[in-house]
């Protein structure tokens, strides 16, 4: 009985010695793995923070586009953005826009463009070429208003490879939009003649295309001379904001002249003023806006001191203060030079553009 019960005592012992050590040794394994796996996971999420905080590097947070129709942001609204984000490392410039591209056979109809400055601020990280690795330099590369860099994703697009020879050419289309600022309607200083209901006085009338010359000979020192012409074109005096004369003469010269409006009134650009009034005169048509020029227009001098008097015009315009812009639209074929091919997945600014970069002012 004693015998049993201390065998059964040992056993027990035993058993639960082994169980111990193996419990152990089960808790060493699976601490060793518990930090080996800590150990792997923290690099992981480490090389991944890495990797996402490289990546980012030349993002845009957010971007600001001209809503208008016409005309880009002025140098006045930059300095607002700047306001708008004081602490900011870098503000790009941008312009974007798309073209086809063609290489070989290979084609691109939505190749994506855009211009953007070569000294734009380092926070936005660089390009990197995609076949040595090496920092580009694109004061130097982006010489000219054709000269492109391609992005990699683009140039395999286009079926351009590492062992392609630069520069390449890309042909892609551009349409040219020209914008002329119209000259302001002009009344014609030919055509002109007497009014002989309006004339007192002798006279001498010159009108041609050049200028209108009209001198005036008072008869006992009295008189004058009236002309008109009917070759104006009816303006709508909406679009204009004033009547600009040209005009020389002399001394003792007194000039009235006007037009005359659809309704059937008159309004005089001067009224018995001298010639050197009228040419400093910049005549305000404001208060005209809501009328039409029927087409006629009429000019009447005469003498302050009863002697020969004179005047030359030479040129009478209807003038805006704000010029009137008109546009042309061209499409043409343009050779783009590849002078470089960035790496687009590289960490940085490269991985933010997809296609061709232009230097801002050339785009």
């Amino acid at each position: 009985m004693g015998i049993k019960s201390s065998f059964m005592i040992a056993v027990r012992s035993l058993t639960r010695r082994k169980t111990k050590n193996l419990s152990a040794i089960l808790a060493v394994t699976l601490g060793v793995t518990l930090l080996v796996g800590i150990q792997i996971t923290t690099d992981t999420l480490e090389n991944a923070f890495l990797t996402s905080l490289l990546q980012r590097q030349g993002e845009v947070d957010f971007r600001i586009s001209n809503a208008t129709t016409n005309g880009y942001l002025s140098a006045a609204d930059a300095s607002n953005i700047s306001a708008l984000v004081p602490d900011a490392v870098g503000i790009m410039p941008e312009l974007s826009t798309q073209a086809p591209g063609m290489f070989g056979s290979q084609f691109d109809n939505y190749m994506k463009l855009a211009g953007i400055p070569v000294d734009y601020p380092e926070a936005f990280g660089s390009f990197y070429d995609w076949e040595t690795n090496e920092k580009l330099d694109l004061n130097s590369l982006l010489a000219s208003n054709t000269s492109v860099l391609l992005s990699s994703s683009e140039a395999e697009k286009l079926g351009i490879t590492k062992d392609h020879t630069l520069p390449l050419t890309i042909t892609t289309e551009f349409t040219n939009l020209t914008a002329s600022i119209a000259p302001p309607p002009l009344v014609p200083l030919s055509g002109w003649v007497v009014n002989s209901n309006f004339t007192s006085a002798g006279y001498n009338l010159n009108s041609t295309q050049s200028g209108l010359h009209l001198e005036v000979e008072p008869i006992n020192y009295t008189g004058l001379v009236t002309i008109y012409t009917v070759n104006c074109s009816r303006l709508n005096l909406s679009d204009y904001d004033y009547i600009n004369v040209t005009a020389t003469g002399s001394n003792n010269t007194l000039v009235m002249f006007g037009f005359s409006t659809l309704d059937g009134s008159t309004f005089d650009v001067v009224n018995w003023t001298s010639v050197d009034t009228l040419n400093d005169l910049q005549f305000d048509l404001t208060p005209h806006s809501d009328k039409t020029l029927r087409g006629d227009a009429y000019l009447a001098i005469t003498s302050m001191n009863g002697t020969k008097a004179e005047i030359d015009i030479s040129e009478i315009a209807f003038e805006s203060a704000t010029p009137i812009i008109t546009y042309t639209s061209e499409t043409e074929r343009i050779d783009l030079q590849v002078v470089g091919v960035f790496d687009s997945k590289h960490p940085g600014i490269g991985s933010q553009y997809t296609g061709a970069v232009f230097k801002l002012e050339h785009l």
